[in-house]
């Protein structure tokens, strides 16, 4: 069964899709297992939040990615995976940290995480709400773009 899922969603052409996301959470785990994380010569306030959102925000695109199959099969139900693969690996990320020497894990990081990427997955749902497939889609496209022409 496991084999039967491989071959249908890792045959030749589509291995591209899922690359940006295994990388991008790759990296990001590597990131919280640093004891010191690195951080800029300057003081930025709640860096470590901004930084949570806009790598976080950069995950929603790979997941998206790949949930939609490169952006051509569009539907909520698979925007819907991307945001909640997004959130769990952030929880699971958080959990991860409390385990790393030096690191703690902190609820306020896994909603910056949350945050970030329901802020690009929110703006790319409302860019291309015309060309969802699904029936929630669609009553979500038609129900926000009558009074927009």
């Amino acid at each position: 069964m496991l084999n039967q899922f491989f071959n249908r969603w890792m045959t030749y052409g589509k291995t591209h899709y899922w690359l940006g996301s295994v990388l991008m959470s790759v990296g990001i785990f590597l990131l919280s297992s640093w004891s010191q994380p690195p951080t800029p010569p300057i003081d930025i306030p709640f860096y470590d939040k901004w930084a949570h959102m806009i790598l976080y925000g950069a995950l929603s695109v790979m997941y998206l990615n790949t949930a939609t199959n490169g952006f051509t099969r569009l539907s909520f139900q698979r925007i819907f995976v991307a945001w909640m693969g997004c959130v769990l690996f952030g929880l699971s990320d958080e959990w991860h940290q409390s385990f790393v020497p030096g690191r703690y894990s902190d609820v306020q990081d896994w909603l910056a995480d949350v945050a970030g990427a329901s802020l690009i997955i929110g703006i790319w749902f409302v860019r291309n709400r015309r060309n969802f497939s699904s029936c929630a889609g669609t009553f979500l496209a038609t129900k926000y773009t009558k009074n927009t022409k």
